[in-house]
């Protein structure tokens, strides 16, 4: 049984060691020899990935996100990228800037007549309303998320928009 927790803390302790940094990873992503496109869906992933763990580190890459987007002409990416940044802002405790880049978001996929993909900004405007304890006006964004949620048929992101409104009805 010792020797089970000794090779079990060593596989974790290598695991820590072999995993590379958030810089690192967002560095290399950004510098790899890849397309754009895959440039910024990977830097996304490790934004959402990241922002809760090194939020200021996850918010210099947000805007590299944001200028390749820009620079490809990409608008779907462009909000996605800008959505990736508020969640950085909010990890920060910066909720104005959090909100500012939901809404920008949500302006470019009106924008781009992609309503039902609006359901995450919906949802985190809803989180950061709900984190200054304004249930009542989280609600409505919850409820916004649920709608468009229920349009992608995803059970996983409908599950949590109903947790979220339950928390908020607790709040109340």
């Amino acid at each position: 049984m010792r020797y089970f927790f000794l090779i079990l803390f060593s596989l974790c302790y290598y695991q820590l060691l072999a995993q590379p940094d958030v810089e690192d990873s967002l560095k290399n992503t950004l510098n790899a020899p890849i397309h754009d496109t895959l440039k910024i869906d990977l830097l996304n992933q490790y934004i959402t990935k990241f922002a809760s763990v090194d939020p200021g580190i996850t918010m210099l890459y947000s805007d590299s996100a944001i200028k390749l987007s820009e620079k490809i002409n990409d608008s779907l990416r462009l909000a996605h990228s800008i959505t990736r940044k508020g969640i950085t802002h909010f990890y920060l405790g910066d909720y104005n800037g959090a909100l500012d880049n939901y809404f920008l978001s949500i302006s470019i996929k009106e924008n781009m007549g992609k309503v039902e993909l609006m359901w995450l900004e919906y949802n985190n405007i809803g989180l950061v309303l709900r984190n200054i304890e304004q249930n009542r006006e989280a609600l409505q964004y919850f409820k916004l998320a649920l709608q468009s949620v229920e349009e992608t048929e995803n059970k996983f992101f409908e599950a949590t928009i109903w947790n979220n409104i339950g928390i908020s009805h607790r709040g109340l």
